[in-house]
């Protein structure tokens, strides 16, 4: 599916915790903040191998883990993607949006990372709440 994007260009700020984080990535990043995050060692899930690797390229819409020694915070620039469609396959999607979205609790069953492990999204009138900046594990009916 192809996205619809304007001409604006944003900032994602990221508050990673101290430890393995799961962000997503919500615009075409600008080529200096592609190779910041790129230098971090970012890891994504080979769905085909089933197992994690390290990322060469990063494609908005995408979940990806970040290890921080520390508990740290910084922004990347890029354009914005006005799209809030995800592609989820039936069965278990590691994804980041592309906007804040939502998703019902009883049609999907989402879990996000916190430093003391897996637990689910703040849920609001019986829907997931899921941010731009952050990766997600998302079963798909």
């Amino acid at each position: 599916m192809q996205s619809i994007r304007a001409a604006l260009c944003g900032t994602a700020i990221y508050d990673l915790y101290a430890g393995w984080n799961m962000i997503g990535v919500p615009m075409e990043l600008t080529p200096p903040s592609k190779a910041y995050l790129l230098g971090k060692n970012l890891l994504c899930l080979d769905a085909l191998n089933g197992c994690y690797e390290q990322v060469t390229n990063i494609v908005p819409g995408k979940a990806y883990w970040i290890f921080s020694e520390v508990a740290d915070t910084f922004d990347l620039d890029g354009m914005i993607i006005q799209d809030a469609t995800m592609n989820l396959e039936t069965g278990w999607n590691f994804v980041g949006p592309t906007v804040d979205t939502t998703l019902s609790v009883d049609e999907y069953v989402v879990w996000e990372w916190k430093p003391e492990g897996y637990r689910l999204p703040e849920v609001v009138n019986g829907q997931y709440q899921l941010l731009a900046t952050k990766g997600y594990w998302i079963l798909a009916p």
